[in-house]
């Protein structure tokens, strides 16, 4: 997936650096854009930027509720950079329907389908700084989750992408700053003339409210995982429904081998010609399975 505030803080109305610390390590980001942009969407207007305002778990869920502020919005620049900008709210959900600026891993652009998803979460988490890159794979299992995948034909592709078989559905980025993260996911829920290599998660139009109906059980699964300690974070989940896992891979900048495991730390285990060698995604730039 922008007033005293903290200098790291990503601004939409003024041109301010912020140094975004993400699992690919630290980057220097600009943004001279603003936060949000005037209605465009095919499906009608735009009822507006609203906050509701504390929104609690499912106490089923999480008996520890934990309340959030949630934004909706018709089309946005990014759900990320509107989360950053917001970041004294935390935690505080972002959904909008379309992107013109939405942003994937290594900074790649994400196209938008005609009925799409963006979702954004800001939050502080309790765990240390080392386990943050279980975050993105955290995600991704709260997303399936959140779509319900009653046959179970969507998977996660090794770091950060939601699939079925060889179609992309999705993609993750987690960014961090300080004490704060933001999780973020964009899906195509319905789009029939799909570029070549691309799916959709519905093959019919699930309508306008669907989008948000499903970043909130998003939220839900996502804060009731992490309301738990790292070690607890659902590795063999994730491992069921990894496709990257028995496949051979490729990686820049100078790998190649066959994908076996993913750690207890969320890294791929890669079989080479000269052993076993366990990835980050800190340490991969581009991640290509056969």
């Amino acid at each position: 997936m922008r007033c005293s505030v903290p200098k790291v803080v990503r601004l939409s109305v003024v041109v301010l650096p912020f140094w975004r610390r993400s699992r690919l390590g630290v980057t220097h980001v600009r943004n001279d854009s603003p936060r949000a942009e005037p209605d465009a969407s095919p499906y009608g207007p735009a009822p507006g930027p609203r906050i509701l305002r504390t929104r609690p778990l499912d106490p089923d869920r999480l008996p520890m509720a934990t309340p959030y502020e949630k934004l909706m919005l018709d089309r946005t620049t990014s759900t990320q950079d509107e989360v950053w900008s917001r970041r004294g709210s935390m935690p505080l959900l972002v959904v909008a329907r379309s992107q013109t600026r939405g942003r994937g891993r290594s900074g790649a652009r994400w196209s938008n389908a005609p009925r799409a998803l963006a979702a954004s979460l800001g939050v502080r988490p309790h765990w240390p700084s080392s386990s943050w890159p279980l975050l993105t794979l955290v995600a991704g299992v709260a997303a399936l989750r959140a779509l319900g995948d009653p046959g179970r034909d969507m998977t996660l592709k090794w770091p950060n992408d939601l699939m079925r078989g060889r179609l992309k559905l999705g993609g993750l980025l987690t960014e961090a700053s300080g004490d704060a993260v933001v999780a973020g996911w964009g899906a195509n829920l319905f789009w029939p003339d799909a570029p070549e290599g691309t799916g959709a998660v519905f093959d019919s139009d699930p309508g306008r409210e669907a989008g948000a109906e499903i970043a909130e059980r998003w939220v839900e699964e996502f804060l009731a995982l992490v309301a738990g300690e790292p070690g607890d974070w659902p590795h063999d989940e994730y491992r069921r429904r990894c496709s990257t896992l028995g496949r051979p891979v490729t990686w820049i900048p100078d790998g190649a081998g066959t994908a076996v495991d993913i750690s207890p730390d969320g890294g791929l285990v890669v079989e080479t010609a000269t052993g076993r060698r366990t990835l980050t995604s800190a340490a991969v730039s581009e991640l290509r399975d056969n």
